[in-house]
């Protein structure tokens, strides 16, 4: 099971692929304190791609859910969306 991992609540982001037979596939640090939406969905297309791992590819999101800014929890459950 592969799972695209999102973390938002904080300025310290980041985007992780894991498989549960392998571990970390790949991980992206994302500062997020510049325009939070434009770069996780760049962070994540670029993690996909590096990864060699297709969007279909994943079997399940998991996204932070704080305590941490209310828009960057926001920005991760519309992207995981």
């Amino acid at each position: 099971m592969k799972v695209l991992a999102l973390e938002t609540a904080t300025i310290a982001g980041s985007v992780a692929i894991v498989d549960s037979g392998k571990g970390l596939v790949g991980e992206i640090r994302v500062d997020v304190r510049i325009a939070h939406a434009e770069r996780l969905m760049s962070s994540v297309e670029w993690l996909l791609k590096s990864s060699r791992v297709l969007i279909d590819d994943i079997d399940a999101f998991a996204v932070s859910i704080g305590p941490g800014s209310f828009t960057g929890l926001r920005i991760g459950l519309s992207t995981a969306k």
